[in-house]
């Protein structure tokens, strides 16, 4: 599993729930300055108080924030079902192509009996294994 596309997802949906905590700064982070300062704690910068009050997250930007973290869920739920479909294809083209190598391996143990017939069906055999595995190779770059 990509875990990297699972962390962009819960983040994605995040964003998309609660913009106000990654608008910077955010609402909260505002609101409890703002409180601060309201009960007497010092300024860090020239009218503080006045420019939190000035500047506060609209709605549009909030907005903002919702799309981006709907686009970012989404995807990386696309890429994760892609990624899954892919492990799912590959796994199955291990599959075949080992099924593949027990067949030509029970081919030629019974072509060494030195039977012509045997030996043609061994030949089969490990040419069927031979593109299985190359198709397993190509599904697995």
């Amino acid at each position: 599993m990509n875990w990297t596309l699972v962390f962009l997802l819960a983040a994605g949906v995040a964003a998309a729930i609660w913009p106000d905590r990654f608008a910077l700064p955010s609402a909260s982070l505002r609101r409890k300055r703002l409180e601060a300062i309201e009960h007497g704690a010092a300024e860090t910068c020239f009218e503080e108080r006045r420019t939190l009050l000035a500047y506060q997250p609209t709605q549009r930007f909030l907005l903002l924030w919702r799309v981006i973290g709907t686009v970012v869920a989404l995807t990386a739920a696309t890429l994760l079902v892609i990624d899954r479909r892919h492990a799912a294809e590959e796994n199955k083209a291990q599959v075949v192509a080992e099924e593949a190598l027990s067949e030509a391996r029970l081919a030629v143990a019974e072509a060494r009996t030195g039977n012509a017939m045997a030996r043609q069906d061994a030949e089969v055999a490990v040419s069927r294994a031979e593109d299985a595995v190359k198709e397993w190779k190509r599904v697995a770059d």
